[in-house]
């Protein structure tokens, strides 16, 4: 069973632009995992560029992404932390400039088709750890992304010139 805690703590995201809110978090029995921090959007609106989702703040592991959290954000990409095994729906909606995701997890968790958008899995990337590219392609949610490379891939776009 989970308890709810007045969890006052923000952990930055990037720099100082973005924060993901832990105020009322959800916390296990053992106070030690935050398991759902309501209230979204968990971030800041005006958070842009590439931010890394810590796997901790404060003593806490960090294990969901509420719905909505990222709505409406610029962000252009984002590091999930092998932490993470709850993504509610909409988590990335309205994430119009994400395009590239970096997930750490080596065996995924299946997520709803809903947490991010038609856009991002016919377009954006998907990064993974080395050898997980197959269990990624089999995985609920996961496996509708449509470009999926192991973390540390080179990719170049073949881009035509007019002359």
């Amino acid at each position: 069973m989970y308890k709810s805690t007045d969890v006052a703590t923000q952990c930055s995201l990037r720099g100082c632009l973005g924060y993901y809110s832990m105020i009322n978090a959800h916390v296990d029995n053992d106070n030690n995992t935050i398991v759902y921090a309501p209230n979204a959007p968990a971030v800041l609106a005006d958070t842009e560029g590439n931010v890394t989702i810590p796997a901790e703040a404060n003593g806490y592991n960090i294990v969901t992404i509420p719905a909505y959290a990222f709505n409406g954000t610029k962000i252009s990409g984002v590091t999930l932390p092998a932490s993470l095994v709850d993504y509610q729906d909409n988590a990335f909606a309205g994430c119009a400039s994400l395009d590239t995701i970096t997930s750490l997890r080596q065996s995924p968790v299946a997520i709803p088709d809903s947490t991010f958008s038609m856009a991002h899995y016919e377009h954006a990337m998907l990064f993974v750890p080395e050898g997980s590219i197959d269990v990624y392609k089999t995985t609920d949610g996961w496996k509708n992304f449509g470009n999926i490379y192991e973390i540390g891939a080179v990719i170049i776009e073949d881009r035509k010139s007019v002359v």
